[in-house]
């Protein structure tokens, strides 16, 4: 059964830590303050776990009243990232996967946009101006929010972890060297980094030193479970991919949990025990 493992062995993982955050389930916003409003540089950086595609699903940033100041969201069919601002924006054709982890980071400076994936460049293009400021919105994480409170756009479906917002165009060689540690080994410009390592609270901490903690929209308590459920998630999801890859099929593209894998797996684990097919390393290739 190591085979199995080997694709998420693979593939560039979150930061080990305790818990991480469902930001769709309890979005967060900052304190309103000026610090979050665009200039002429900034960065959002964040780890992100999807587990369904929900079209135009909110990562971060801030919503306005008439136009969008700036965010980083899903696309139209919830599979890839976009980075959108009020003058502008890119969108990457790297797909987000389903059940794993994606690092995403969205700069913005010298008039131009740019969009990393996993560390390495997915789009760039260039601003029409300065994006519009939106002094009466707060920055959100999970889903967007007007000024009156009200919600925008669609929850986030997942989880994420090491959210960070910069006041500089972060390069990618900074991107890279950071993204797999659990604090920036570079903090200039930082403006707020939440680990989502929260449980049971109502905030999730910043420890960028600027005191920036978000809170949970409408005062409820930060959902979180803990990161070796869905390090465990991944790895079921893993094995069930392909054993059933292996009988021509592939997994539903919606959002599926850690019971559904299991059944699935038992199934196919039955069937082959009652046709007394051999299982073998030739099956799971």
């Amino acid at each position: 059964m190591l085979f199995c493992l080997l694709p998420w062995i693979a593939r560039a993982q979150p930061p080990a830590q305790l818990n991480v955050a469902a930001i769709g389930l309890s979005p967060l916003v900052a304190p309103m303050n000026a610090s979050f409003e665009p200039t002429s540089a900034f960065t959002m950086e964040a780890w992100i776990y999807p587990t369904a595609n929900t079209p135009y699903a909110w990562i971060m940033g801030i919503d306005g009243e008439s136009n969008l100041a700036y965010a980083l969201l899903m696309n139209s069919e919830g599979t890839t990232p976009l980075f959108l601002t009020s003058t502008g924006g890119v969108g990457s054709n790297s797909i987000s996967p389903l059940f794993q982890w994606t690092h995403l980071a969205a700069v913005y400076g010298g008039g131009i946009f740019q969009l990393f994936v996993n560390g390495q460049l997915s789009a760039s293009g260039t601003s029409n101006g300065f994006p519009l400021a939106a002094p009466t919105v707060p920055f959100s994480v999970g889903l967007a929010f007007r000024s009156v409170g009200s919600p925008d756009f669609y929850a986030f479906p997942g989880y994420a972890q090491d959210l960070s917002y910069w006041s500089v165009a972060r390069t990618q060689s900074q991107i890279q060297a950071d993204m797999l540690q659990a604090s920036p080994t570079n903090g200039a410009g930082l403006i707020g980094y939440w680990p989502l390592n929260d449980t049971a609270s109502t905030t999730a901490q910043d420890i960028s030193g600027n005191g920036f903690n978000l809170t949970v929209a409408g005062g409820g308590t930060l959902e979180s479970v803990p990161a070796i459920v869905v390090v465990c998630f991944s790895i079921l999801t893993e094995m069930v991919t392909l054993i059933l890859s292996s009988h021509n099929y592939s997994l539903p593209q919606r959002s599926l949990g850690p019971r559904h894998h299991c059944a699935l797996f038992t199934t196919i684990m039955t069937t082959r025990l009652r046709t007394s097919l051999p299982l073998s390393w030739a099956t799971l290739r």
